[in-house]
């Protein structure tokens, strides 16, 4: 019967060492992120489509309100305010907010599939 000496196991490859990442970080650097932003500036629809949404809905909402106070301000109360501030962020958007975001977010993380 023959044995094998016993060989030491090959050194492990760190991860940075596999991608060509000198850093060793997960971390983007600054250009990365600053390429991400690049790439999302051309997509002028989406930025443009997300801005309505965010942005517009509130305003929309608080020019209905200062017009039904304008019209008749016993039984409309003040167009703005803390309240109703505090109303627009609990309700439209904190909803809004997520799906702008996700939207956001999905669009950056796949614009480029190749890396």
């Amino acid at each position: 019967m023959t044995t094998t000496p016993a060989t030491e196991s090959s050194p492990r490859l760190s991860p940075a060492s596999l991608t060509g990442d000198h850093r060793g970080s997960p971390i983007p650097t600054g250009a990365m992120i600053a390429t991400r932003f690049m790439e999302l500036r051309k997509r002028r629809g989406l930025m443009a489509a997300l801005i309505v949404v965010f942005i517009g809905l509130p305003v929309i909402f608080l020019t209905i309100r200062l017009i039904a106070h304008g019209v008749d301000p016993k039984s409309y109360g003040p167009a703005g305010g803390y309240s109703i501030f505090g109303g627009i962020v609990d309700g439209a958007l904190f909803v809004f907010g997520f799906i702008v975001a996700a939207t956001l977010g999905c669009t950056a993380g796949s614009v480029d599939l190749t890396e």
